[in-house]
């Protein structure tokens, strides 16, 4: 399908993606698309000599990372004790939590124990596992109360 053809992400990604009307567009299939679309933009920076980055019109620098890692739904005061391993472990500024249990109360309590427990110089944002996308009510309330509240929702 693509032998011999010149490097061209847009088109290899829409060749690929079509040749999938019988296998459907998620799951496997797409990561499928995707490793022949990273690899086609990683041929193209390397043809031009340029970092991709730099291609698409951006420019090499720091970038602002956040540990993702762990703060799951657990008690408060058990995830307050993991924020703390995971800000002096890492030299991170920022921690995400994982958000969406029962009670709003609840979510509410795990903000507030991870927020006494590293200070007010670590950033903080959250992430309801796609349970705010979800057709559940309680999901997007949840959501909608917390992101005003100085919180980053992803």
């Amino acid at each position: 399908m693509l032998k011999g053809r010149r490097v061209g992400p847009l088109e290899f990604y829409e060749a690929g993606r079509k040749s999938l009307h019988f296998v459907g567009y998620e799951g496997l299939s797409m990561i499928a698309v995707a490793g022949v679309d990273m690899a086609a933009w990683d041929a193209l920076a390397r043809a031009a000599g340029a970092p991709l980055c730099v291609l698409l019109g951006g420019s090499i620098g720091a970038v602002p990372a956040y540990n993702s890692n762990g703060l799951w739904q657990k008690p408060p005061a058990e995830v307050a004790r993991e924020a703390i391993e995971l800000r002096d472990g890492g030299g991170f500024k920022g921690l995400k939590l994982r958000l969406g249990r029962e009670r709003l109360a609840d979510d509410f309590a795990t903000i507030a124990a991870v927020r006494e427990a590293v200070g007010t110089e670590m950033s903080l944002m959250v992430d309801f596992n796609q349970g705010a996308q979800q057709a559940n009510p309680r999901n997007a309330r949840h959501h909608a109360s917390v992101t005003p509240n100085g919180i980053t929702s992803s």
